[in-house]
């Protein structure tokens, strides 16, 4: 499987009719934003977004348990190392 990065477009380029997204400020120092800038939970500071897909079906993992695990605390480990 392979998982492409999406490109952020800037916020004057989002329209209602999008819908939610997930909202970036850069450079990335914190996770996204998820929603629209007309939510009364907007930051106001992210400049960026991406589309926030929702997958249609719900696949099986072909990873065990401990790999799942595994792959999960070494993104999060990435995660915090972006941190300042």
């Amino acid at each position: 499987m392979q998982y492409g990065k999406p490109s952020a477009l800037p916020l004057d380029e989002w329209h209602e009719d999008m819908g939610p997204m997930l909202w970036w400020q850069f450079p990335i120092t914190e996770p996204p934003y998820c929603g629209t800038p007309h939510d009364s939970d907007w930051p106001g500071y992210h400049t960026h977004f991406t589309p926030f897909q929702v997958p249609d079906t719900v696949g099986t993992s072909r990873w065990s348990e401990a790999e799942e695990r595994e792959a999960h605390e070494a993104m999060q480990d990435i995660a915090l190392a972006r941190l300042p």
